[in-house]
C-alpha cells in the first residue's frame, strides 16, 4: 500500500479518536520519558510509515488509543492469541531490524527478541529455513515436553 495513503490514514485515524485533546492519561510522564519512548501519535505514524515500508501492515494490532502489538498468535503457546507491544522509538527499530534481517518473518523475530524466547517447534515448519539461526539466537532452547510445545522439525 502506498505510503501517503497509510501516513494521511493514521493522521485521520488519530483525529478521529481524540488523541488530540488533553487527556490526563496522555499527559502523564516526566519529559524526558517522553523524550525516550515518543508520545502514542508518534509512535503510530512511525509504525504506520513502517508498515508500508516492510509491507507488515497485516501483522499489526492497534487500539482506538493507539496502542500497537505485533501479532504473534500461536507462535510461542498453542490456542493462544498474542501479540507484543511497540511502545518506544527503539521496539520500533528492533522491529525494523527484525525485518531487515529475516524479510516476511522479521515480525514474528521481533516478538522472539523481545520475549527471548524462541517459537513452539512446530512454528519453525513456517519459518523460512534460512532464518531459523536467528530465532535460535532470540532465546534458549525450548523443552519439547513442555506443555503446547512441539519438537522442532528437522533442517
Amino acid at each position: 500500500m502506498c505510503l501517503s495513503i497509510i501516513y494521511s490514514w493514521a493522521r485521520r485515524f488519530i483525529h478521529d479518536c481524540g488523541t488530540e485533546r488533553q487527556d490526563d492519561h496522555l499527559q502523564s510522564g516526566t519529559e524526558a520519558e517522553k523524550e525516550r519512548t515518543g508520545d502514542k501519535e508518534e509512535i503510530f505514524l512511525r509504525l504506520a510509515k513502517v508498515a508500508s515500508e516492510y509491507d507488515v501492515a497485516d501483522e499489526l494490532l492497534w487500539s482506538p488509543d493507539l496502542e500497537v502489538s505485533v501479532m504473534c498468535n500461536d507462535a510461542f503457546h498453542w490456542a493462544c492469541s498474542d501479540g507484543e507491544d511497540v511502545t518506544t522509538h527503539d521496539d520500533i527499530d528492533m522491529l525494523i531490524q527484525a525485518c531487515k534481517e529475516a524479510d516476511y518473518d522479521g515480525p514474528l523475530l521481533y516478538c522472539a527478541r523481545k520475549r527471548g524466547m524462541r517459537p513452539q517447534g512446530a512454528m519453525y515448519g513456517h519459518i523460512d529455513k534460512k532464518y531459523w539461526k536467528l530465532f535460535d539466537d532470540a532465546g534458549p532452547e525450548r523443552d519439547p515436553k513442555e506443555f503446547g510445545n512441539t519438537p522442532k522439525p528437522k533442517k
